[in-house]
Formats: structure tokens, C-alpha cells, sequence
């Protein structure tokens, strides 16, 4: 049962949906819950979870749930022009050219929910992001483009953007 937060924060109901919409405060407490709402199991490395997961679809082979900090130790995630832009940057800056050559040699579409503890708590779904290879490769930093601002929550209208691109 969804349950919504009580604070000076904008109020998220938590829980899964069948629609994730921009519009909505519509998110998860954790990732593991965000994960299980989508029939996938949190990816751990040690005792750390990590901040995806991937489908086990083949039609969804190359979708990850994104599940970024806007303030991380590890990464510096801006978000840019209302949502529309995701800059993605370890901070340790001796990683970021690995960083940018990884990602520009993959097709990854990523379903994001971010958790920025300034405006509310836990993980906000913000959109479906895809690497824009041309901005990544002049910043040098992964730019993450908004393709879709609501998303079915059996992705049927990722597996469709794919077959259309």
C-alpha cells in the first residue's frame, strides 16, 4: 500500500504505480523498494546498493532503473533545464574519461528516479533518460537527454521508443 511523507518537503507517495509520471510525486523510500516494484532484485557490491538495476527482458536488455543522488560522494549528478538534462560526473575526475568512453559505446536508456534531500524524501521518478553521445563527447561528461516524461510500469512505451528510434 503506498504510503505518503509528512514533512516541510513536497509529499511523495511511495509505492508502485502503474504509470510514473514527471508531474506526479510519485517515488520509492529506497532503492530495493524501487527495484521489487519492477519484479527486479537490487544489485549490491559488498554491503554497498547500488544505484541501478538491470531488466532481464530481452526487449529491455540495454534499460536500466536509475537510482542517482543529486548529492553523492562518488558523483555529482546535475540536473539541468527543468529535468530535461542529467550531467553525470564522478568526482573523482581521473575516472571521467573511463566514464565517458563506456557509456558512449553503449545504447543504455535509463528509467530515473532521483533523491535530492533538499526538495523531498527518497526517490523521485524525474523521466526516462538516454545519452546524448554528440553533448558527452564536446563536454567530455555524460549528458543524459529526457526521451520520455512518463513511462508505463511495464516500460511498454520504452520497448516502443526503441523500435522507433
Amino acid at each position: 500500500m503506498a504510503k505518503t511523507t509528512k514533512s516541510k518537503k513536497k509529499k511523495i507517495t511511495f509505492g508502485p504505480v502503474s504509470v510514473y509520471d514527471i508531474n506526479s510525486l510519485v517515488g520509492f523510500k529506497t532503492i530495493e523498494d524501487g527495484c521489487n516494484a519492477f519484479g527486479l532484485k537490487a544489485e549490491k557490491r559488498g554491503w554497498i546498493v547500488m544505484a541501478g538495476a538491470r531488466f532481464t527482458d530481452p526487449d529491455l536488455q540495454d534499460v536500466i532503473l536509475w537510482f542517482p543522488n543529486a548529492h553523492n560522494a562518488y558523483w555529482t549528478n546535475a540536473v539541468q533545464y527543468s529535468g530535461k538534462t542529467i550531467i553525470e560526473v564522478p568526482t573523482d575526475l581521473s575516472k571521467n574519461q573511463e566514464q565517458v568512453d563506456t557509456y558512449s559505446a553503449k545504447q543504455e536508456i535509463r528509467v530515473t528516479f532521483l533523491k535530492d534531500e533538499t526538495q523531498w524524501n527518497g526517490y523521485k521518478f524525474i523521466g526516462v533518460y538516454e545519452l546524448d553521445k554528440n553533448e558527452t563527447k564536446r563536454l567530455n561528461k555524460c549528458v543524459w537527454r529526457q526521451i520520455l516524461k512518463a513511462t508505463n510500469s511495464d516500460l511498454s512505451d520504452v520497448k516502443q521508443y526503441k523500435t522507433h528510434k
